[in-house]
């Protein structure tokens, strides 16, 4: 599985270079910087459901290609040991 700070990333940037549109350049380029900060990823971010907004935000721009390999599992990512104690400690309340 792809961390979506690293290979969403780079994924990313090459639709950026090859998108015309102004506009949509725009929103892939917050897209990025929302990846690179963790904002769409399992157990880093901020949001109650990361991949859902990850999947509205490509779907925007067009990004259907990339949008069906998030809905495919492919930038799920696991926890590492700082998220592990971090649900440990949730889970004891």
């Amino acid at each position: 599985m792809s961390d979506t700070r690293k290979e969403l990333v780079t994924i990313l940037k090459q639709a950026f270079v090859s998108e015309s549109d102004i506009g949509k350049k725009r929103t892939i380029q917050t897209i990025i910087t929302r990846a690179e900060m963790g904002y769409y990823h399992d157990f880093k971010s901020t949001i109650a459901f990361p991949k859902m907004q990850l999947v509205r935000d490509l779907e925007i721009v067009g990004l259907f290609d990339i949008s069906n390999k998030v809905k495919n599992g492919e930038f799920d990512e696991s926890p590492d040991e700082d998220d592990k104690k971090q649900i440990e400690e949730d889970l004891k309340g």
